[in-house]
């Protein structure tokens, strides 16, 4: 399967590199509608040593030490395609903090090119610096490069099919180096072997001869190899498909998978993280449509904000659409399939259940009339996708800004149960564009087919009602095998969107079971 998952570190990076101003990060993508941006993120540490200690700028405010930056990133960097098309920088916007982030809108690129020069000398004043160049755009492999003294923080890209190839006149100052080295040692070497034939042969009336020839065939062999290393290290590709950002897919990052068509960029700015998305899985799905759902999987045009700084309220609110996967997929666990009975109860129908077929594939997921695919329960495909070798995989964010794991030893159990009761609906009838039928339930158990079958006992599981934990002593939220499969509510600030209501429960913690007519 060819797939293109890519994190790129736009924003801000792992606390534990987030002072060091020697490592920062350049980065170009190019967006879905076929503009570019530039995204530069480095140490707050970094601009202040280049714009004090080395370029001895003034300034007496924030505004004006935005100003002198900006300044100082458009005299450092070029970026040429085809070696004529020199880009412009413009719409600069800054966020300052321990981990400085600064974005430009690219203008004059040319819709096509065969080559690409980028150099940013931004840092060029600091020791050891190194910037990560990577390059995003859509069709080619996400190949990243570096930016360091050793090249004069400048790289030459070639357009090679759809992989962009480092032109290694760049890189000869390495070599150099390198061959230098070995010259050096062989020249060592024999010095040495020829100093002591020449201390011997006195004794030996020049029967070191053979050692003489053994040393230089040794010679030759130590410097061929010495140069073969070289060229093997100044010539290794950079041909890793995923590209993992220091602060994981908290930072900034895209997901761009040829194959599947996502293309979901995630950046992190202020106070915010922003997803701009088309919703399309980066992954396999079932067939669509099918008997069960007649829609079409297609690209939606989908932006979702995101609180960098959760604050968690402990009070439950519903949430029609809780959160949204890393990828760009929402996560909306309810359905708007209803049983109705003559006898005045609506039975709001669970996604995940026998009776009537939704057409949810191995995702637990199916479409919308719309065409938005989307997550119902566990997204299996989802988590293989995300899944870096821990018993909890971060698959999503919730719209309050906490994030969502899957746990695949099933370590966080839920606190929902089916209530021991009985349906008391007569003559109920299920209806749909693609059918109509009756359905009888008037004195069955009740078997967790609806919303209202099921109740939520605090404390009888890990997950609280909105199937939420403290995880490493931050709050967090579990998609789960066992039901709800995904939170109906959320217990931190968010913006809601449609129609309110109540967390999704049979009865409330204590209480009685809500009236027939008030399902979700």
């Amino acid at each position: 399967m060819k797939r293109l998952l890519i994190l790129l570190l736009l924003g801000y990076v792992n606390l534990a590199e987030a002072h060091q101003p020697e490592v920062s990060t350049t980065m170009l993508i190019e967006q879905a509608d076929g503009e570019w941006l530039l995204q530069i993120n480095a140490a707050l540490t970094a601009f202040q040593y280049e714009m004090h200690d080395a370029q001895n700028a003034t300034y007496a405010s924030p505004e004006e030490f935005k100003t002198v930056i900006i300044e100082h990133l458009l005299d450092n960097i070029l970026i040429c395609f085809n070696q004529t098309d020199t880009a412009r920088l413009q719409n600069a916007q800054i966020e300052l903090g321990h981990e400085t982030n600064i974005t430009f809108t690219l203008t004059q690129v040319p819709e096509t090119f065969e080559s690409i020069v980028v150099r940013n000398s931004s840092f060029k004043h600091i020791h050891q610096n190194e910037s990560t160049l990577v390059i995003l755009k859509k069709g080619f492999y996400k190949d990243q490069f570096i930016l360091n003294d050793a090249n004069t923080h400048q790289v030459e890209l070639q357009v090679d099919d759809t992989r962009l190839v480092q032109v290694r006149a760049a890189n000869t100052s390495s070599v150099a180096s390198m061959n230098i080295s070995a010259v050096v040692i062989i020249i060592l070497i024999l010095s040495t072997l020829i100093y002591l034939g020449v201390q011997l042969s006195k004794q030996r009336h020049n029967r070191l001869q053979p050692q003489l020839i053994i040393g230089g065939l040794f010679c030759f062999i130590a410097l061929g190899s010495c140069f073969s290393s070289a060229q093997k290290v100044n010539t290794a590709e950079h041909t890793a498909e995923q590209v993992l950002g220091q602060d994981g897919y908290f930072g900034s990052y895209a997901v761009i998978d040829e194959q599947h068509g996502t293309n979901t960029v995630v950046t992190v700015s202020g106070k915010e993280r922003k997803m701009v998305t088309n919703a399309l899985p980066n992954h396999a799905t079932g067939a669509f449509p099918n008997p069960g759902n007649p829609n079409r999987i297609s690209a939606q045009r989908r932006t979702y904000t995101f609180p960098l700084e959760p604050v968690f309220t402990g009070e439950a609110k519903w949430a029609r659409e809780p959160g949204v996967a890393l990828n760009g997929v929402k996560f909306e666990p309810q359905t708007a399939e209803v049983v109705a009975c003559e006898s005045g109860e609506n039975y709001r129908v669970e996604a995940i259940q026998n009776l009537i077929d939704l057409g949810l594939d191995f995702n637990n997921a199916h479409v919308q009339p719309t065409g938005a695919y989307h997550y119902h329960g566990t997204p299996k495909s989802l988590v293989d996708a995300f899944d870096a070798g821990e018993d909890l995989v971060h698959i999503g964010f919730a719209l309050d800004g906490f994030p969502i794991y899957y746990s695949k030893s099933g370590k966080y159990k839920p606190s929902f149960h089916i209530i021991d009761d009985t349906y008391r609906g007569t003559d109920c009838n299920y209806a749909n564009p693609m059918e109509s039928r009756d359905i009888q339930l008037k004195g069955e158990a009740l078997n967790g087919t609806f919303v209202s079958d099921w109740e939520y006992v605090a404390g009888s599981g890990d997950l609280d009602e909105c199937n939420g934990v403290q995880v490493n002593g931050s709050y967090a939220y579990l998609v789960t095998d066992e039901y709800p499969y995904i939170g109906r509510c959320l217990k931190g600030e968010f913006k809601e969107e449609g129609r309110r209501g109540r967390p999704p429960r049979g009865r409330r913690p204590g209480g009685n079971r809500p009236g027939g007519r008030h399902g979700f």
